[in-house]
């Protein structure tokens, strides 16, 4: 059983607790503790979330109230004004304290965050289950927005799924502000969906933020893993692709296709066979030319070919055992490095002549046909 309320939020006889009782521990963040509760009069299920106040937590105005109200319970409270927006979670009650607040909100059951939903389903989501989840989440930010609200936090833990519906519900307005047009210079969401614009430029704004962190939410989704700055670079140029993605793996230009992962050749010549495929083999000009025009305009980086001198130093055969007759090298290559270089890479020199030998323990890319 979760920890008790009275063992962290002071039981005064207020508003909240003459309507609401308050069970166990459902988590605990920075400056909140949430517990599960009951509203009295129709036993409804309800989330009580208990926030100690700091001397730098904001409060603003809004319109119809005249005191300033703490600003998570602000945002929240915009963000639900107008029609009901069913992937936002609703703010019920509240009360405010000179040192404290507490808010009431709606508690979806059976339901877990994102996180906790994607352990369950072995790391990462299908195709079809992000589809869904990414239509509720970017309405539910684009309402925000709407409503002048920036949540500032969108990810995967703010996030509820409903286990047998799937129905989604954007929680935690405690990082946001009022949405406005001019640039904010500070950020107070989760680095990892941060927007690059504001390391590079020390500013950001809204909207554009917000787009950001729903595209960081995707990729995490679909890949079980933040994006690295090489997958950025990949993304900006239309080079990225991930094997079982829609149009992910196999490219128009002449069937080749590569993962983002960086692999040794062996792993990354299985990788390919796993797949129906090998790794590439080039036994003329006009199929290097071809191999060279994909890798640079879809990759960018250099990548292992199906060539090695594994089995018998000295001599170099193709992954379908073929001998090498042709090769394509750059100077002084191959130099075998006193027998600790059986593999070959292709890298992206203007030149065809691009080939070079190298560890096979060493990381580089697969291209597989």
């Amino acid at each position: 059983m979760g920890q008790r309320v009275n063992k962290v939020m002071p039981m005064t006889v207020d508003y909240i607790f003459s309507r609401y009782s308050v069970g166990d521990q459902l988590g605990k963040g920075g400056f909140g503790v949430v517990y599960e509760g009951r509203r009295l009069e129709d036993d409804l299920k309800v989330a009580l979330k208990y926030v100690t106040k700091t001397d730098d937590m904001e409060s603003i105005h809004i319109p119809d109230h005249p005191v300033p109200l703490p600003k998570e319970i602000a945002l929240t409270f915009l963000a639900n004004k107008g029609h009901r927006v069913p992937e936002i979670i609703r703010l019920l009650d509240w009360t405010d304290h000179p040192d404290h607040f507490v808010m009431v909100l709606e508690c979806p059951s059976p339901c877990e965050n994102l996180v906790e939903f994607m352990r369950r389903h072995g790391g990462s989501l299908d195709e079809h289950t992000v589809r869904q989840i990414m239509w509720q989440a970017t309405n539910a930010a684009h309402m925000c927005c709407l409503r002048r609200v920036l949540h500032r936090d969108v990810k995967l833990e703010n996030l509820l799924i409903n286990r047998e519906t799937s129905e989604v519900k954007l929680i935690d307005f405690g990082c946001g502000d009022i949405l406005r047009m001019s640039p904010y210079r500070s950020y107070h969401g989760t680095a990892a969906y941060s927007p690059p614009e504001y390391y590079s430029r020390g500013e950001y704004c809204g909207w554009p933020a917000t787009v950001w962190s729903l595209g960081i939410l995707m990729f995490a989704m679909l890949c079980g893993h933040f994006p690295s700055d090489f997958d950025l670079h990949l993304l900006q140029y239309k080079r990225w692709s991930k094997p079982g993605l829609s149009k992910g793996n196999l490219c128009a230009s002449g069937g080749f296709f590569t993962t983002i992962q960086m692999k040794n050749w062996s792993d990354s010549r299985q990788f390919c066979r796993d797949h129906g495929a090998d790794l590439v083999i080039i036994k003329s000009k006009e199929k290097q030319s071809r191999v060279y025009s994909f890798i640079k305009e879809n990759m960018g980086v250099s990548v292992w070919i199906g060539l090695s001198d594994i089995e018998i130093e000295g001599n170099m055969k193709w992954v379908d055992n073929s001998p090498l007759k042709e090769g394509f090298w750059l100077k002084g290559e191959p130099n075998d490095n006193g027998g600790n270089e059986d593999c070959v890479l292709m890298n992206t020199n203007p030149d065809l002549n691009n080939w070079n030998d190298i560890s096979c323990s060493e990381k580089g890319r697969n291209l597989c046909e």
